[in-house]
């Protein structure tokens, strides 16, 4: 379910998205943002890069990006990368994407649902993504179960010697 909304009540939209509707940038943004989810899914990384803003690109080069984005510490989770969006468009160029993500640590394939915000902006004719909001939560450490002492039972140890009488 995709909602939109208008930070900036009347304020006229950028000259290159036309006569566009706020639901058409909300439907625009939103496709952005899932190809960038699966792209990231995918492990299209190269892509990614290449689909982030300007300012993104001259941040690191494709090969960092890419050796970063390798290393990281969750991927979207199979089948529930994306539960919910909420797109907010800050001003005529950029907007941002509210997301309720399935998150997977590789390790153990334990899944983490997470609320996260992506900042896109509209440049070169399409909505591109901010790299560092893909890098941190590439970077993200999904906790594990932790267990509680005396919660575990823990098997006794063989005796060495029968008990006295």
């Amino acid at each position: 379910m995709v909602v939109v909304l208008l930070a900036l009540i009347g304020a006229p939209l950028a000259p290159c998205l036309g006569q566009t509707t706020p639901e058409e940038l909300g439907l625009q943004v939103e496709t952005a943002f899932l190809q960038s989810m699966d792209q990231w899914a995918y492990r299209q990384f190269w892509t990614l890069w290449e689909s982030g803003t300007s300012e993104s690109r001259l941040a690191m080069t494709r090969d960092e990006f890419t050796l970063k984005m390798e290393r990281g510490k969750s991927r979207p989770a199979i089948g529930q990368r994306v539960e919910d969006t909420e797109i907010t468009l800050t001003s005529p160029d950029t907007a941002l994407v509210l997301a309720l993500l399935g998150l997977e640590d590789p390790g153990s394939s334990s899944v983490q649902f997470l609320e996260r915000s992506f900042v896109f902006r509209y440049q070169d004719g399409r909505w591109r993504p901010q790299l560092s909001d893909f890098l941190g939560l590439a970077a993200y450490s999904i906790p594990q179960p932790t267990y509680i002492p005396g919660n575990i039972p823990i098997p006794c140890c063989p005796r060495r010697h029968p008990p006295r009488r």
